[in-house]
């Protein structure tokens, strides 16, 4: 997963300005994330710690 965030951060940097393809990108991550199971609209981010 590291290497996707990465990935994912790169992307995100050159399609800066551009919300096309921003949104693109998101749509990108979207599905490859529900092609390994996860379905990224029911996550919530939030900033702060981590417990546990």
């Amino acid at each position: 997963m590291l290497v996707q965030a990465i990935m994912i951060d790169v992307s995100l940097e050159q399609a800066k300005g551009d919300r096309d393809r921003v949104e693109a990108v998101g749509r990108a991550v979207a599905l490859g994330a529900r092609k390994m199971g996860a379905d990224l609209t029911t996550m919530r981010l939030s900033e702060g710690e981590c417990s546990g």
